[in-house]
Order: structure tokens, then C-alpha cells, then sequence
């Protein structure tokens, strides 16, 4: 069977359960057990992995990767739920395996890395009836270049598709969703609770994002869609989603909340710290 996907839709549906988790395993299973062709045009994006997991960038390249690329019809993405549950799963498997598993045509994958104040962002395409990944570039800049580096990444991936970018298509990929990189840190965070259905943990993380940037449209309309959907769930089913599914573990990581709002941490960049909890509703 294959995943949902769809043009629009680029990530979970809003209540991604347990049981949810479990199901997505399973057609990942048997997606290994009968293989298939892949969807046309679809497309699989794995989180970028980040020297500094903690930090939030990883999961925010991610984000801005996946939703400039849902902006081109021809192009089918496959919910990042699947990939976070590939992800902690078949954590050996090689890209090629991933991309089978999702019946993608194309899979990314991308790395993150900050250093002294700089960044690195690469990233790899394993496209369909290839054994061999091919590179993406290897993009580097200041922390304020964040956005730039993940779009030059977009129009890397455009034109390995023959996809001809002209400067109305550039104009569109280099939009800054908010001037506070920080703000879309904690929006991607958000986003990844939301999958999970852990809709506190991603109201927290959005309307930490909001009180970071005020006029953070898609923060603001994440935030009201988290609590309409915190509201439709019954007190005994809105308890965070069962972590191991996706972790394989436990879940040790502390809360990028507390990650981010804590001075001087060891190993975090300036950029991401000096964050204060805004006070629940």
C-alpha cells in the first residue's frame, strides 16, 4: 500500500497516535515485504541530521526544504511522518532501502552543521533505479544565512530535475517566513510535536515562536489549528504519543524549550539560546 501524499499536505495528518505510529509501521513493512513501484513524481525527505540535534536546526531545514518544494505541483511529497518513523526504524538501511520502503521516486536527505557561528547545509539525491546517491552541493554562510542555504538547496534539487528556475521561481524559494531564525526553530519543533500528536508540546513550541515573532503568520495559524485540535481530544487520549514507536527508546532528549531558554549551554550556538517560555493560556 502506498503512503498518503499529496502536493499540499506535505506533513501528517493532525492526530498521528500511537496506534497511528503503529500503523505507518506497518505499511512500511509490508512495503518491504511486497514491494512496489514508487508513486510518479513522488518525493521522500528525510529530517536533515544536525551536528547539534538539540539545537532545532536539522528539523528547520527540513521544514523550509519540504515546504518550498510543495509549492511545484509536479512534485507528490510524502508525509514526514513517514520518514520519522523510517527513520528511528531502519536506521541501517542504506537511502536506496529508505526510498523502496517509501515507494518514493527521489529521496533527500540533507546535514546541518554549525560551527563557531557558521554553517554548512549539503545535501544527497537517491533517485529511483540508482544505487548511488548523487550531492546536492555543499552550501556554506553566516547563521543569518540560513534561509538562503536551504534554498540554494531547493533550486540544486529543481535543477537535478530539469526544472528550469527562473528569477520569479527564486524570488518565491528565498522568502523569509520570519526575520527570527530562532522563531522558526521553535515553529519546526512544533510542527514535528504536532505529527506525533503531542499538540501540547507543539502549542508550547508555537507559541514560543509567536512571542519571538509577533507577525509570524504560519506560527499564529499552527498555533490556533494545535488548540482546535487539543480541544476535539478526549482528556485520556491527549497524553503525548508513545515516543518509543519513533525514538526506539525512551525519550531522554530535554525539551527544546528548556534547550533553547537556557543561557550559555555547552556546545549551543548564541543564536539559539536567550529564549523565554511564554506563560501558558
Amino acid at each position: 500500500m502506498h503512503p498518503p501524499i499529496g502536493t499540499e499536505q506535505y506533513s501528517a495528518s493532525p492526530e498521528l497516535s500511537a496506534s497511528r505510529q503503529e500503523q505507518i509501521l506497518s505499511e512500511l513493512k509490508q512495503n518491504e515485504r511486497y514491494p512496489r513501484g514508487a508513486v510518479p513524481g513522488s518525493v521522500g525527505v528525510l529530517t536533515f541530521t544536525d551536528n547539534n540535534p538539540k539545537a532545532g536546526l536539522g528539523l528547520a531545514a527540513t521544514e523550509f526544504f519540504t515546504a518550498n518544494l510543495a509549492l511545484f505541483k509536479r512534485f507528490t511529497l510524502i508525509d514526514l511522518s513517514y520518514s520519522e518513523v523510517l527513520e528511528s526504524e531502519y536506521q541501517t538501511y542504506s537511502p536506496e532501502q529508505k526510498r523502496a520502503l517509501l515507494q518514493a521516486e527521489q529521496l533527500v536527505r540533507g546535514d546541518v552543521a554549525l560551527e563557531n557561528g557558521r554553517l554548512r547545509l549539503s545535501g544527497a539525491l537517491a533517485p529511483q533505479n540508482s544505487r548511488a546517491s548523487s550531492p546536492l552541493g555543499d552550501h556554506r554562510g553566516g547563521v543569518q544565512d540560513f534561509f538562503r542555504l536551504v534554498a540554494d538547496l531547493n533550486i540544486e534539487f529543481l535543477e537535478a530535475n530539469n526544472v528550469t528556475v527562473t528569477s520569479q521561481i527564486a524570488n518565491e524559494l528565498y522568502k523569509v517566513p520570519t526575520e527570527d531564525l530562532v522563531a522558526y526553530i521553535l515553529y519546526a519543533r512544533g510542527r514535528h510535536h504536532e505529527r506525533a500528536g503531542d499538540y501540547q508540546e507543539a502549542m508550547e513550541a508555537y507559541r514560543a515562536a509567536v512571542v519571538k515573532d509577533p507577525k509570524f503568520k504560519e506560527a499564529q495559524k499552527s498555533l490556533k489549528d494545535a488548540e482546535r485540535q487539543m480541544s476535539q481530544v478526549p482528556a485520556a487520549q491527549s497524553a503525548p504519543a508513545n515516543r518509543d514507536v519513533l525514538s526506539g527508546g525512551p525519550d531522554t532528549t530535554p525539551n527544546i524549550l528548556e534547550e533553547l531558554s537556557t543561557p550559555g549551554l555547552p556546545g549551543n550556538s548564541p543564536v539559539i539560546i536567550d529564549v523565554q517560555l511564554p506563560p501558558g493560556p
